[in-house]
């Protein structure tokens, strides 16, 4: 976040009054995959074990709630997870931007730079493609 805020001051110039918000976002997701890129590329030397050793101590479950609720917990969200990796990251992206940033299809249309009746076809599909998959889990 601190890199993507670096590079919003250090190109407002070329801010032309249109939505902050979406300007912003668009300038995340934009250092987003360049950090993501540069990660995967310094990880593929790296053993998969150490590259979880950093993430075991977050995934500690809530000491308040009992050890069948976090388990399933844990499930719904490894379930989620799995279904939105399965996504095309066009679909993944409009979703993510939808239902957890809560932007508008004007503002998701900034962002990526697709036009609004791109954002809502990609939410129809990317929606579809999660109550399909998770029908067919339910049927395992």
């Amino acid at each position: 976040m601190q890199e993507a805020v670096l590079r919003g001051l250090s190109y407002f110039a070329s801010f032309r009054g249109e939505d902050g918000r979406a300007w912003l976002m668009r300038i995340v997701r934009n250092t987003a995959y360049t950090m993501l890129a540069t990660r995967r590329r310094a990880d593929a030397g790296m053993d998969r074990n150490e590259a979880l050793n950093g993430e075991a101590v977050l995934n500690l479950p809530d000491p308040g709630e009992g050890p069948d609720a976090a388990l399933g917990r844990k499930e719904d969200t490894e379930r989620l997870e799995r279904a939105l990796s399965a996504l095309p990251v066009e679909l993944r992206e409009c979703l993510i931007l939808k239902e957890l940033e809560e932007l508008s299809y004007k503002e998701i249309a900034q962002i990526t730079g697709v036009p609004i009746g791109t954002v809502m076809s990609r939410l129809w599909r990317a929606r579809r493609a999660l109550i399909a998959g998770e029908r067919i889990a339910d049927d395992q």
